[in-house]
């Protein structure tokens, strides 16, 4: 299950040597089967001056995600025991026609994250999942508007460790 929330903070912690903040750099995700066309862009505003966007041609919306669509990267995690994780995004959303993007946890609903405009990079929260299973899942992020730039994902887990890799079978 996930509740949707906006806020401007961010957590990092580690317990035992062992990581509960999995962080990932967008752009290092380029590679994937899905990712084109969005594109990835020199920022020297955005962590590790580099960003992925769809290219701003105007006011393009995409409104229909699927587990195909274009323009998609997807983050794959692992959890060791069940949690609840916070899904913070670093993103520059600058104005009401470039704020948006569509995500999904594992097999659950698409969810917009929609008028969030930011002045330059700011770190939103999109959702909390609540009560997540121990073993991997998947986080989809799709397009929505064209123009807005996603920099940074940070996934947050209220216990145990969580680790990138693994493929949610969901």
């Amino acid at each position: 299950s996930s509740s949707s929330s906006s806020s401007s903070s961010s957590s990092s912690s580690s317990s035992s040597g062992s990581s509960t903040s999995l962080v990932v750099q967008l752009e290092s995700l380029s590679s994937q089967g899905l990712f084109s066309p969005f594109v990835v862009v020199n920022d020297t505003a955005a962590s590790g001056g580099q960003a992925i966007e769809w290219p701003n041609n105007g006011t393009q919306n995409f409104g229909t995600p699927s587990h195909t669509s274009t323009r998609q990267v997807q983050i794959n995690f692992s959890l060791s025991t069940t949690a609840t994780v916070t899904f913070h995004m670093l993103a520059n959303l600058a104005g009401q026609d470039n704020d948006s993007f569509h995500f999904k946890l594992d097999s659950g609903a698409w969810t917009t994250q929609n008028n969030m405009a930011t002045s330059g990079y700011a770190t939103i929260t999109p959702a909390t999942f609540s009560n997540l299973a121990a073993g991997a899942h998947t986080l989809r992020i799709v397009r929505r508007e064209d123009g807005a730039r996603l920099d940074r994902v940070t996934l947050t887990a209220s216990a145990g460790t969580i680790t990138s890799g693994g493929v949610s079978s969901s």
